[in-house]
């Protein structure tokens, strides 16, 4: 079967989401069992804006590595391929309206559906969409099976483009099936119209945090005392620096290890010894940075975005059997995972404190090995054939 999946970001982003290990393991059972899968994979495209503008952003560096006139192969030999569009979804005039949403896939340089057929892959068996930037691809390529994979609520952010709301209404009035990641999200999902709505939560590629890790992959952590307190994601607008703050002011002897991208000015956390920024790493040198910590975080403020979200960095913080203090929400309550929910700082703070001596590694791994990746994805790709031979 030919899949082509259209996510945000790059093969080669320090960032790997969902869309990267679907992608994955839909070419390595290819591999192993000779199921016959191709796979080409759309990050975000790029535009001349990010030309003009993001030269130095590694998230456009990464994605613009697979521009050209024909895709890239990459690990396990799939395809990558980054669009050039001349109508950029961006939320600003006259981007952001839904004409301009709706062109943009048709006005790229060079022609995307001409490179599309030109790889095989105009008209795919299907066309798996977590990228609302690709809504109106189905048009362009006519897939046998149009699946939508909703990874977060769009609506939840602040800064999405009202053409990008539209455009999942679209999507969801045509796709044959729907995927969420949470119950909340489904719940959403199906109120908005989708008819066949189906959950598959995030996962965790065991093996990859349940190996010793090199511990020179996170040499640089060695000048920081333990007990090390560690969060590795995004630093946004949902993260709720307040919490980490009151923590490092009430526990001096640990010591805050942020490990992501940072977009949130975090200025409550200036000025403090016990808090480390350490910006971006690379994927592969997560487990080291885990593994050599001894508790992990999600301080995330409440919100409709967050009650949407099933984290993934849970799993893979407990499959590197370190326990985990996370703000309570709905779907981390449903999924019982063996961690510590707080409703507040003071709790967050005392939670840090008491984790190391609540939960063997063992019960950790255990819960982590029950959500592994390939159990996820063998449960969606079979979800996809039935649907495909109507069974």
């Amino acid at each position: 079967m030919r899949w082509l999946i259209a996510g945000v970001h790059s093969l080669d982003s320090v960032i790997r989401v969902t869309t990267w290990y679907l992608a994955r393991h839909l070419a390595t059972r290819s591999a192993k069992a000779d199921a016959g899968h191709r796979v080409l994979y759309l990050p975000a495209p790029i535009s001349p804006l990010h030309f003009a503008l993001g030269r130095r952003d590694p998230r456009f560096v990464e994605r613009r590595s697979s521009y050209g006139d024909r895709p890239r192969v990459k690990e396990h030999g799939i395809l990558e391929y980054t669009p050039l569009t001349l109508l950029p979804a961006v939320n600003r005039f006259p981007f952001a309206t839904t004409p301009g949403l709706r062109r943009s896939l048709e006005f790229t340089v060079p022609r995307l559906r001409s490179v599309l057929r030109r790889a095989g892959f105009d008209r795919p068996d299907v066309l798996a969409v977590s990228n609302l930037q690709y809504a109106y691809l189905g048009p362009l390529v006519s897939p046998r099976l149009l699946v939508y994979r909703a990874e977060d609520d769009i609506r939840g952010f602040s800064n999405a483009a009202p053409s990008l709301v539209r455009a999942e209404l679209d999507l969801i009035e045509r796709c044959d099936l729907c995927f969420a990641t949470s119950e909340n999200l489904a719940s959403k999902l199906r109120s908005r119209g989708a008819r066949d709505v189906r959950v598959i939560r995030n996962g965790v590629d065991c093996e990859r945090f349940f190996s010793p890790a090199p511990e020179g992959d996170a040499a640089d952590l060695a000048a920081i005392p333990h007990p090390r307190v560690v969060y590795v994601g995004a630093l946004s607008a949902w993260f709720n620096d307040e919490w980490v703050r009151h923590a490092a002011e009430r526990l001096p002897d640990r010591h805050f290890v942020l490990i992501g991208p940072r977009d949130a000015p975090l200025t409550s956390l200036r000025g403090h010894p016990n808090v480390h920024l350490l910006g971006s790493r690379p994927a592969d040198r997560i487990p080291a940075y885990l593994q050599a910590c001894d508790v992990a975080v999600i301080p995330f403020r409440r919100s409709p975005l967050i009650e949407s979200v099933c984290p993934l960095k849970l799993y893979e913080y407990l499959a590197a059997g370190i326990p985990v203090v996370a703000a309570r929400w709905n779907e981390l309550e449903r999924i019982a995972a063996p961690c510590d929910l707080v409703d507040d700082a003071e709790g967050f703070a005392r939670a840090i404190e008491s984790a190391p001596n609540r939960r063997p590694a063992d019960e950790l791994r255990a819960f982590a090995r029950r959500n592994d990746w390939n159990t996820r994805f063998s449960e969606f790709e079979r979800t996809v054939l039935e649907t495909s031979t109507g069974e």
